[in-house]
């Protein structure tokens, strides 16, 4: 993947759309998503501006915490299903556990 000269490309500018679409879908502000999967809320902010890469397996946290398939994060133009009602309520429980410590 080839980064301009300022750190954006299109994969990355990719990514951070589906990124930032699939945590809002969920409720999740950046620092709820950064804290639940233990990156700094800069990085995550940074990652779906295109502006940075993270982990293979910060990624896999995301797509856990989001409710969605990883190939869907990484490069598929399919839209994200919506969520059903039992995912609705789950990703509300993982936002009470984050938001206490748990």
């Amino acid at each position: 993947m080839a980064a301009g000269k300022k750190g954006w490309s299109p994969e990355l500018a990719g990514l951070g759309k589906r990124a930032k679409h699939a945590r809002e879908r969920i409720g999740f502000g950046v620092r709820e998503a950064a804290d639940a999967v233990g990156i700094d809320n800069s990085s995550l902010s940074r990652l779906e501006a295109g502006k940075r890469l993270v982990e293979l397996d910060v990624l896999i946290q995301l797509a856990r915490l989001y409710r969605c398939p990883l190939g869907w994060l990484l490069a598929e133009d399919q839209p994200l299903p919506p969520l059903d009602e039992a995912e609705r309520l789950s990703a509300v429980g993982d936002r009470r556990r984050t938001s206490v410590g748990g």
